[in-house]
């Protein structure tokens, strides 16, 4: 279905030189012919929610176009960032940051995709399937790879691979940066982030609407990309817990939410997808007691 929308798939860990250049020639064919082309710049899912470093072998193709006399043009890069509400393979990714290693068999992975398609086709026929929340997707300002290269070392692309490639990191690292920067706020890493940042498995209600205000106010001040951003907090947080509730990451008793221990890791998933606008910190003051302090909770496991 992809290749059938022009997507082509790239064998990373394909070392066979031939088809590496194959590979640079087919991209720097269609980039000479002005098309249009989408790539995810880390080169991968991020497992932790975070944005990851970048992959230079497909800008590295794309920047050699120029150095053909016969291209004349330039080459815009246009930065992209997506946001979800849910991300449908999030436990998948998520796994192996829980318990290191822990790694299911094809079996086991067959079984869950029949399970997860059995279930909603079942949801579907009793009217039961619910949304998958919001998705949404920013557009930052392009970056002309021309006037990239003038504050660049001079024909740095006609140097070799060894010499080429920091310089062009420096430019992945730009483009990641502008992405970064227009990472869209969608209602449930917002929530997870203010839930978070308490340290507590306990949160009650109206802290938790005043944490979310305070966290919306901080992006406004870093022109984050709050989506509603000028809805009331409460429509914010009803929207977030319709998925929160669905998942069963949270609990609600009462006036109190509880973060269920299995949901402490998703909740962070969610959360570090916003973490570099709004740096997950502990409140000020505590509102629970002591023993209400989260202190087994399963938690990610930083990537080796």
């Amino acid at each position: 279905m992809f290749k059938s929308f022009g997507a082509y798939f790239i064998r990373r860990r394909f070392r066979e030189p031939l088809y590496h250049t194959v590979l640079e020639r087919y991209v720097q064919l269609i980039t000479r012919n002005s098309v249009t082309q989408g790539i995810f710049p880390e080169g991968g899912l991020s497992l932790d929610g975070k944005l990851r470093p970048p992959k230079l072998g497909l800008l590295d193709y794309i920047c050699r176009t120029v150095t053909d006399p016969t291209f004349d043009r330039d080459i815009w890069f246009v930065p992209v960032a997506l946001n979800y509400d849910r991300v449908l393979e999030d436990r998948s990714l998520i796994r192996e940051l829980i318990t290191a290693g822990d790694r299911p068999s094809r079996l086991a992975q067959l079984g869950t995709v029949v399970s997860y398609l059995i279930s909603n086709t079942a949801r579907l026929l009793t009217g039961r399937l619910k949304r998958y929340g919001r998705v949404a997707v920013n557009f930052g300002t392009p970056l002309s790879l021309r006037g990239w290269l003038k504050t660049a070392p001079a024909n740095v692309l006609a140097l070799p691979k060894e010499g080429r490639l920091p310089e062009l990191e420096r430019l992945a690292r730009e483009m990641l940066t502008r992405v970064g920067a227009i990472i869209p706020v969608t209602p449930v890493p917002l929530a997870a982030a203010a839930l978070l940042s308490f340290g507590q498995t306990v949160v009650t209600k109206d802290a938790l609407l005043e944490r979310m205000d305070q966290l919306r106010d901080r992006l406004t001040e870093v022109n984050g990309k709050v989506v509603r951003g000028g809805a009331r907090i409460a429509e914010v947080w009803d929207r977030a817990w319709r998925m929160l509730r669905m998942r069963r990451l949270v609990h609600a008793d009462g006036d109190s939410l509880l973060i269920l221990p299995k949901g402490r890791p998703l909740l962070e998933y969610y959360a570090n997808s916003i973490a570099h606008l709004i740096p997950i910190r502990g409140p000020r003051p505590a509102f629970h007691k002591a023993h209400e302090i989260e202190t087994d909770l399963p938690k990610l496991l930083p990537r080796s």
